[in-house]
């Protein structure tokens, strides 16, 4: 504690500097760290088909990103699609396995699956091919 009059050393404004240095970091960090924090998931009901099996259908935390990408995660299911023009959008999710068309897949730690080139339905709610479907309502 500084106290009027008193002498100051160069060891206390050292120590006052490093303490203010530590407190700029550490404030510098937090607001680094919230900025990469994703845009705040919401519930929504979600669906995702692949080949005939049904990975997720039901309540899921749905991320809206730039540009209307977005992303679906339900227990240890993950789809993101990003949207790309006009009604079409690549769509990928973290299946592993099913070397035949069908084969129940299973969950992957990372996405690394293509679902492929998806067209927006009618409902604006889901987008589909011939392979797969997504939706979020």
């Amino acid at each position: 504690m500084l106290i009027k009059n008193s002498h100051i050393t160069f060891k206390d404004v050292t120590t006052i500097k490093m303490l203010f240095l530590m407190k700029k970091l550490i404030l510098t960090a937090i607001l680094v760290a919230a900025s990469m924090l994703p845009a705040d998931a919401k519930t929504a009901r979600c669906y995702l088909k692949y080949q005939g099996n049904v990975y997720i259908d039901g309540p899921c935390e749905f991320t809206a990103g730039k540009a209307g990408d977005f992303d679906l995660n339900k227990d240890q299911w993950w789809v993101s699609m990003i949207i790309l023009d006009d009604g079409w959008a690549d769509g990928l999710w973290n299946a592993d396995g099913g070397m035949k068309y069908g084969e129940t897949l299973v969950p992957a730690s990372h996405q690394h699956s293509y679902l492929g080139y998806l067209r927006r339905e009618e409902d604006g709610a889901c987008w589909s091919n011939h392979e797969a479907r997504v939706c979020a309502w």
